[in-house]
């Protein structure tokens, strides 16, 4: 009996041991599994580069754009797509920036921010303008740079200060440039009308009709 009690324990615990084996494989499989998954990146999700967060972007073609043009102003629709084929962390931001474009009465298209933004700090992929959420050049450079907290405040306030002081030469770059950029900037007035063109021509290929009027 007690020979029958020994062998009992025995295989007991060679069950237990051959379970755990069985569990811990499994297990493994599980993990190596996960690790060669290929997750789609969202491009609204964040991750953390220098204490500071900024947008984590997936450059997806053109032809897989959702288009709403029923429930969201095509010109911010437009306007995103610009940011996404340049990766730049205002994708995202196009609607707060057409609203305040037609609450300051900005030329109608309202590609003139995102203009500036491409020729000043290439949409907000140069240096640390992303980290300063200040893709404007606003405040000059340096220190006297402004840092805002984050882009939505920063196009809040731009657009408002920027109608106060160019309100009556907003559709023209040539007379902003020596204001905004100074003397010295000979080619910005042409980097922002290039790119205000670029931006329609990206509408006229996403099978949009003209922004603005």
């Amino acid at each position: 009996m007690k020979v029958f009690n020994k062998i009992y324990k025995h295989k007991q615990k060679f069950l237990i041991f051959f379970i755990a084996l069985i569990l811990s494989l499994i297990t493994f499989e599980l993990v190596l599994h996960q690790d060669n998954v290929n997750y789609s990146v969202n491009p609204l999700a964040f991750v953390a580069s220098d204490n500071v967060i900024l947008p984590s972007l997936q450059l997806h073609p053109l032809e897989s754009a959702k288009l709403n043009v029923d429930t969201r102003d095509y010109r911010a629709l437009v306007l995103d797509q610009y940011f996404l084929k340049y990766k730049s962390p205002l994708y995202g931001h196009a609607d707060i920036m057409v609203e305040m474009c037609d609450k300051y009465d900005y030329p109608s298209d309202c590609t003139l921010l995102a203009a500036i933004v491409y020729a000043e700090t290439k949409l907000c992929t140069q240096n640390i303008t992303a980290q300063q959420f200040n893709c404007w050049g606003w405040g000059g450079s340096g220190e006297n740079r402004i840092v805002f907290k984050n882009f939505d405040e920063a196009i809040i306030n731009i657009s408002r200060r920027m109608s106060e002081g160019y309100y009556n030469i907003l559709s023209s770059p040539e007379l902003m440039a020596r204001t905004y950029c100074g003397p010295q900037c000979g080619t910005w007035a042409n980097a922002v009308i290039d790119q205000q063109y670029a931006i329609q021509k990206l509408a006229r290929d996403m099978g949009l009709e003209k922004m603005g009027n």
